[in-house]
């Protein structure tokens, strides 16, 4: 009798195994991922001290944008420091804690989208300075907006609740989807918009401008194309292995790609007036020139003959508002 209670007491008290984690794709994902944006961090620090240094006669309004985002952005990595060290050191043994999304997260989640919102209102006023025009700029500060209100929703709604990362991702899959795919459509209308602006400014340019504007082609697509490819990454890798947390490592470099790409453009006005200044026609990238002016002027040849053969020619202002 005795025998038969011991043995159904220690039925009793016996608790189900925790379900093994996979630590690879949780806890290892996450330390790579913010890891990867304390580096990029250091790129933007560099990238601020070079502003500083280089454009000091800037407008005083641009100059306290920069400190800003770069005091913004600063916040945010301390953020996702203390997300690390919660994952990894307060969670130390404990694999089951994993599945729950500590409270730093959302405070990152909503800096970051701060961050990525006051990047894209930089680049749309400057397409609104390009194109004189103010449709497409106020196109993509909507877009923006809405996509820091889908996204402050969308924390506080899951921060309200029971905070684990299933409840998150898997619960609420089209909710984050949209709020990604917002983000996503928002660079690709600044990036086109930007790209098709100099593009129609390059078929009126004298021949030093036009190496300039290519340089500038350049640069536009390839800031565009990471910080949107990054936002689809993201989606593509919450449909096929949403139990990943691959997709939160890239989520953590977001939005230091964007304090990186407004700065390396800020920065970019140094080379530029360079090559203006000395006249440095680049023959490595040349894209096919639309000619959409006046067809019986002669195409200049040589820089000697840029100043009399274009006098309506244009040529780029390489002032801090329109770079």
């Amino acid at each position: 009798m005795g025998y038969a209670l011991a043995n159904s007491t220690q039925v009793l008290t016996m608790s189900p195994a925790p379900a093994p984690v996979e630590l690879d794709t949780t806890l290892g994902a996450v330390e790579i991922g913010i890891i990867l944006s304390v580096c990029l961090f250091g790129t933007v620090n560099a990238q601020v001290y070079t502003y500083f240094r280089r454009f000091s006669e800037d407008r005083t309004r641009l100059k306290i944008s920069v400190a800003v985002i770069w005091i913004c952005d600063s916040i945010y990595t301390g953020v996702i420091a203390v997300l690390l060290y919660t994952m990894t050191v307060k969670s130390f043994g404990q694999p089951q804690k994993l599945s729950r999304t500590p409270g730093a997260y959302y405070a990152a989640i909503t800096l970051g989208m701060t961050i990525s919102t006051m990047s894209q209102a930089f680049f749309a006023h400057r397409i609104w300075l390009m194109s004189r025009k103010p449709y497409i700029a106020i196109l993509s500060c909507t877009m923006s907006i809405v996509n820091l209100c889908l996204g402050v929703s969308f924390t506080l709604k899951d921060f309200q609740k029971a905070r684990t990362w299933n409840s998150l991702i898997l619960g609420r899959m089209p909710e984050f989807f949209t709020w990604l795919g917002v983000g996503a459509a928002t660079d690709l209308v600044i990036t086109v918009s930007l790209c098709y602006l100099l593009y129609k400014e390059r078929s009126c340019s004298i021949t030093r401008t036009v190496a300039v504007i290519d340089r500038l082609l350049i640069w536009t697509v390839q800031t565009g194309v990471i910080t949107s490819f990054s936002s689809i990454a993201v989606l593509i890798i919450l449909t096929v292995v949403p139990e990943n947390y691959a997709w939160l490592a890239i989520v953590a470099c977001l939005p230091q790609l964007f304090v990186a790409s407004l700065l390396a453009s800020l920065n970019a006005r140094a080379a530029l007036r360079r090559d203006l200044e000395e006249g440095v026609v680049m023959s490595t990238f040349r894209i096919p020139q639309a000619r959409t002016c006046d067809s019986d002027a002669p195409h200049p040849t040589t820089r000697s003959d840029t100043q009399d053969t274009y006098p309506r020619g244009k040529d780029i202002d390489c002032t801090p508002v329109n770079l």
